[in-house]
């Protein structure tokens, strides 16, 4: 069902005088959280270590309690409370929040490798890049390397995993890149800093484009849409008992879609914590993960 054909079905059962943008809202605060707690989608983001620098930044779009797991040259960091650290918590691998940032602790103390090519030295193969200038060293099997710089092969610019190092060739896996001799100077970093994220869906927008654009939801579970929105309304109105109807509603079928979702992977729900809000709370280790 799209946007518009789904703003028209809910009038006519339940009328309103509420804008095309305030429904759109709520139905993005539905998909925002209830999509995103069953279908877990994830994608990493890759960093560079700088000695003695602290922070990372966040990913456009991204808040902090959509970090599924930070990792620094393998190790694994735990959330922290701020709080907590400034009265003498341990400080051991954590990252928290401070400053619209990501703070780790403990702060780097070295700096990770970084190969700047001078000009015409590089010749990426579909799997293997090639100097002519000075030798690849601390790169290792395994790495994610980060490839930047390429004007004749934009798609050059990319991540990719190393499988093999020589002194002049790196290697990866088939097909990885578009065979070009560069002439610009090319960039290869070896970032040690991974975070893993929720990726939620994007907000859908009250216009002519939003308003033509299909619902989140499989189509048999987008009456949660309409228990949500119906609730919201009702509490606009202080209309109190219909609310907490509506809220209850709401909150048996969207357990009933994570439950229908998890059942399709072959995951057995944890525990499911229904409040006012409706969110689900799951076991996550078991969900795999697309890093993109």
């Amino acid at each position: 069902m799209t946007v518009s054909a789904f703003i028209a079905d809910l009038v006519a059962k339940f009328p309103h005088t509420h804008t095309n943008a305030e429904v759109v809202a709520w139905i993005n605060e539905v998909d925002r959280n209830v999509y995103p707690d069953a279908e877990k989608n994830f994608l990493a983001a890759y960093y560079q270590r700088t000695a003695n620098v602290s922070n990372i930044a966040f990913p456009s779009g991204v808040e902090f309690e959509d970090i599924e797991s930070i990792s620094v040259n393998g190790f694994a960091y735990k959330p922290a409370d701020l709080r907590t650290l400034t009265r003498g918590g341990v400080v051991n691998r954590v990252y928290y929040e401070d400053g619209g940032k990501i703070e780790l602790r403990p702060i780097p103390t070295v700096s990770d490798v970084s190969y700047v090519s001078g000009a015409n030295e590089i010749t990426f193969g579909t799997n293997t890049i090639t100097t002519t200038g000075d030798d690849f060293v601390g790169f290792c099997i395994g790495d994610t390397i980060k490839a930047s710089g390429s004007l004749l092969a934009t798609g050059n610019n990319k991540y990719a995993t190393l499988v093999s190092v020589a002194e002049k060739v790196l290697t990866f896996n088939p097909a990885t890149f578009t065979a070009q001799a560069e002439a610009a100077a090319i960039t290869i970093q070896n970032p040690r800093i991974k975070m893993v994220y929720i990726v939620k869906p994007t907000d859908k927008v009250a216009d002519e484009a939003g308003l033509a654009s299909e619902l989140t939801l499989p189509k048999r579970f987008q009456d949660i849409y309409r228990y949500y929105l119906m609730a919201q309304i009702s509490i606009v109105r202080k209309e109190f008992g219909d609310y907490g109807n509506y809220i209850s509603l709401f909150n048996a079928r969207q357990a009933d879609y994570q439950e229908w979702y998890l059942s399709r992977q072959g995951i057995k729900p944890v525990e499911m914590v229904i409040m006012d809000g409706g969110w689900g709370d799951y076991e996550t280790s078991d969900f795999d993960t697309d890093e993109g």
